[in-house]
């Protein structure tokens, strides 16, 4: 036999303690794990699942989630699991959001990079051995051959 299955309670109180309050915004920051692209979403496991923070805090606090629908922050920070702060929309209204808000490119560049433009502008211009270069700047080898294919950083 494993083990029992945590009730919605137990969870609640889980989410709970992983998280501290940013008290100029009202956000409750998960404090656990962290998945996405930037990392800029918590990571929750319930009933054997892992999902993020702030969907796992939807369905414990406010309520089911239609199939198809995204929660949404209305305060952009993708780490809040404040209940008051997220809302149900589809995909589209999460990207009419994004853009009324002026974040449909927010992934670009400098703001969400370890790199900066000149260190980029380094590594096109380097020779040598990849991995060389990957270490001298502390990213991967790959990311050092999409950069001076211009597969990333196009911008520059």
């Amino acid at each position: 036999m494993g083990t029992p299955t945590p009730t919605k309670e137990v969870l609640a109180d889980r989410l709970r303690e992983r998280y501290k309050l940013d008290p100029k915004r009202g956000c409750w920051l998960f404090t656990g794990g962290r998945v996405g692209t930037f990392k800029q979403y918590g990571k929750f496991r319930m009933w054997k699942k892992m999902t993020t923070a702030h969907r796992a805090a939807y369905l414990l606090f406010v309520g089911d989630i239609p199939e198809g629908m995204d929660v949404c922050h209305t305060c952009d920070v993708g780490v809040c699991i404040n209940p008051s702060h997220l809302f149900l929309g589809t995909k589209f209204d999460n990207m009419q959001d994004c853009v009324r808000k002026g974040r449909l490119n927010s992934p670009r560049g400098e703001r969400r990079s370890r790199l900066t433009n000149k260190q980029v502008i380094e590594i096109r211009n380097a020779s040598g051995p990849q991995t060389k270069i990957a270490r001298k700047y502390k990213i991967a080898q790959t990311t050092v051959s999409a950069i001076q294919r211009r597969v990333n950083w196009r911008h520059i």
